[in-house]
């Protein structure tokens, strides 16, 4: 039971943690200096290239929950960078550099997801126990019904 519960909070945990991100993005979104960028990559537009503080960068960009964004290479996007840290960019679209969210809702949920779904037969077991051993008919040493005896 207590490992379920466990799992519970770490799904949970992980779900919390990529609305924190989300709302980290949206601040940034709001608060920062609009920049063009040019999406570049190995294969997808995972990566944007653009200057600010007189100086060019190229950041990588996931969202949330690890997920690339949908440009692809070469096309032009409107970042919002961070006026403290010209390295902290984020999308409106909920893509962002590392720094402005972290990766951790992913490790979290999956492992949430894992331990519930491990520790669920013992539950139901457990759960069946409970329920069966509540039946005036369940002999508990044979762990089997009982035929029904009638007065």
């Amino acid at each position: 039971m207590l490992v379920c519960l466990l799992g519970a909070c770490l799904t949970v945990g992980g779900i919390l943690q990529a609305h924190r991100n989300g709302v980290e993005n949206s601040h940034l979104v709001a608060t920062g200096s609009a920049v063009q960028a040019v999406a570049i990559g190995n294969k997808f537009g995972d990566h944007v290239q653009y200057t600010a503080g007189g100086r060019e960068r190229i950041v990588s960009l996931a969202g949330s929950w690890g997920d690339p964004p949908p440009y692809s290479r070469g096309d032009s996007v409107t970042i919002y960078v961070s006026r403290t840290n010209p390295q902290l960019v984020a999308t409106r679209d909920g893509h962002h550099t590392a720094g402005v969210g972290t990766s951790v809702p992913i490790p979290l949920f999956v492992a949430g997801l894992l331990i519930v779904l491990t520790a669920a037969p013992g539950i139901v077991r457990w759960h069946a126990r409970v329920v069966l051993s509540r039946d005036p008919r369940y002999d508990q040493t044979r762990e089997e019904l009982a035929p029904h005896r009638r007065p």
